[in-house]
């Protein structure tokens, strides 16, 4: 596996949800596609990516976009 025992590919962190509410995993996807900031209140940026798609682009690319032009939140 490519999951090392710190749990990251990369510079990526992976992080487990146990405990999910529903049996149906169509249910569960929602949790942290529109709560996510309640799961994590610490995050500044998320990136949703749907399982029927693929990215292609590098993620802090994607961020970076936004914020040089002006489109941030902060």
């Amino acid at each position: 596996s490519i999951l090392d025992s710190s749990r990251r590919i990369g510079l990526w962190r992976i992080i487990v949800v146990r405990n999910i509410p529903y049996a149906d995993s169509r249910r569960n996807g929602k949790i942290p596609k529109l709560l996510l900031h309640r799961i994590f209140p610490n995050i500044r940026y998320s990136i949703w990516i749907d399982g029927k798609l693929e990215l292609v682009a590098d993620p802090y690319l994607i961020l970076e976009r936004p914020v040089k032009h002006g489109h941030s939140s902060d």
